[in-house]
């Protein structure tokens, strides 16, 4: 956790929140390996996307889960490169925002 978090700090990003998503379900009684969600914004991305289409606010924040699988630990990514599928528009901001989240995910795993 500690590595993600830096390497987002890292890029001048922002953090806004950490889902312990393995303690909610816990304290409603059910059980899973660690799993946490961190929510992290970049503020000129974030803008480009409300300005083309306010409805792709529910793609945000970006995301990055980590999680423990057969007791090794995984970190990966949602993809804000499909977005320019959709809006070609975006296709050069949404490559740019992937490449960065992919960066935190490689620098994280180090």
């Amino acid at each position: 956790m500690k590595s993600v978090l830096e390497a987002i700090k890292k890029r001048g990003l922002r953090v806004l929140h950490i889902h312990d998503i393995s303690v909610m379900l816990a304290n409603a009684g059910f059980s899973i390996e660690p799993l946490s969600i961190v929510e992290f914004c970049s503020e000129k991305f974030a803008s480009e996307l409300l300005r083309t289409d306010v409805k792709l606010s529910l793609m945000m924040p970006c995301k990055i889960s980590i999680y423990v699988k057969d007791g090794k630990t995984y970190i990966s990514a949602l993809r804000p490169s499909a977005i320019g599928d959709f809006y070609s528009e975006l296709t050069d901001a949404a490559e740019q925002e992937d490449a960065l989240n992919l960066g935190i995910v490689k620098e994280a795993k180090i």
